[in-house]
Formats: structure tokens, sequence, C-alpha cells
């Protein structure tokens, strides 16, 4: 089986020149994983990067997202958070159980890293609590990534509601 050798590096940041390299031929960064050739017109191009993925699963909080090294693009995703459900009634009265909360909004988007800031304030937001007895939820928070991007937060359920007396006649 044969063998590629490549130029390669250990150096952060080090990109190779136009001098260092012929057409085509291959240079790594294996310290930042970044593969480089040279192209047809004479330019040293990047071939490939490596993913760099930020998450948080930590709701209600917010956090600073902090712009890779070297990014050219940026993909985020946001989810906003459940609303809560309505809580149901119970008595000597036929009741009925509150509705569930509703689902957050889900979004995504893909940005150039050059438009994006050093930093940006991202917040996962909080789901909704649900209702105590005859009480209606509260919504979901919602989420946002600067002020670039938001997903809504799922509306409150409502309470459940009272019908009246049962009778029974026979």
């Amino acid at each position: 089986m044969p063998t590629i050798l490549t130029k390669r590096s250990s150096t952060a940041g080090a990109a190779p020149t136009t001098l260092q390299l012929t057409e085509g031929e291959l240079a790594l960064n294996y310290r930042d994983r970044i593969l480089y050739t040279l192209d047809h017109t004479g330019a040293v191009v990047t071939l490939g990067r490596p993913l760099n993925s930020q998450e948080t699963a930590t709701a209600g909080v917010s956090l600073t997202w902090t712009k890779p090294q070297n990014a050219s693009i940026v993909f985020v995703e946001l989810q906003g958070a459940g609303g809560g459900g309505g809580g149901g009634t119970n008595s000597d009265t036929i009741g009925a159980g509150g509705s569930g909360g509703g689902g957050g909004c889900y979004t995504s988007a893909w940005f150039k890293a050059s438009a994006l800031s050093a930093t940006e304030a991202m917040v996962a937001g909080a789901g909704g609590s649900g209702g105590g007895a005859a009480a209606a939820g509260t919504g979901g928070a919602s989420s946002s990534f600067g002020s670039l991007l938001s997903a809504g937060g799922g509306g409150a359920g409502t309470a459940g509601a009272a019908y009246g007396a049962a009778s029974v006649s026979g």
C-alpha cells in the first residue's frame, strides 16, 4: 500500500506559504487540524477545518459564546422551552384535567464567521411551570443567540374546568 507524505506542522496558527508547496501538494497543521493545498491559481487554500461544537443543556441560564479561532462558518440551533401544563379540577363537581403546555419553537441558521462578533450572548430558555389545582401553567421562555436568532417558548396550558354537580336518574 502506498504512503502519502505531506508537509506538516505542530505550530498553532501556522499555515504554509506559496513557496513551500507545489500545486496539489498537501500540508497538514495537526495541532490546529487544518489541511492545506496549493491550487491551480497559485494560492494556498484550506481543504478542511475541524468542527467546533459548543452547546448548553442548562435551561434558564445566560452564557457567552466565543467564536472559535479560524472559524469560517457557524451553524446555530436553538430550541425554545416548553410551556407548563395546566392543573386539573377535582371536587364534588365533575371536572377536567388541564391542557398540556405547548412545545417550544425550533430554529437554525448558518452565519459567516466574519459577520459575527468575537463573542455573542446566548440564552437557553427555561421551561414553564405546571399549574396547581385549577390553575393555568406558565409559558416557556425563548432561547436566543445574540440579537441574530431566537426561538420562542411554548404557550401555557390552560386550567381544567368544573362542569357542575353529577346527577344520576333512574
